[in-house]
């Protein structure tokens, strides 16, 4: 074997070897590595769940304002409620007769 061949060799070896190797060891890692990458996002987003962020302090706020609408409209049903009862309506019809009666005199 002479330089020229040795030449020969070494430049089909860069030429097509190499980057066959190369496109292989591509196409096997890929898989694992995305598999890795995954698996890393996963362990970043399970661990960012427990913590409040502004959303959910934000929401926190809208449902406690809710609670307080939701029971001041059941303080002002429960108070029209009364005011229709029938022990109230006797004390409003005495009230009005009691008035016509002043008005009358």
């Amino acid at each position: 074997m002479d330089a020229e061949e040795i030449m020969g060799f070494l430049a089909i070896g860069a030429l097509i070897v190499v980057p066959a190797l190369a496109i292989s060891i591509r196409i096997s890692l890929k898989p694992i590595v995305e598999a890795v990458l995954r698996l890393h996002e996963g362990l970043n987003r399970s661990r960012a769940e427990p913590r409040p962020d502004g959303e959910q302090a934000r929401l926190r706020e809208q449902v406690e304002l809710l609670e307080v609408k939701v029971q001041k409209l059941m303080e002002s049903e429960a108070f029209y409620r009364e005011l229709r009862s029938p022990e109230t309506e006797q004390v409003r019809l005495t009230a009005e007769s009691e008035l016509r009666g002043r008005a009358l005199r």
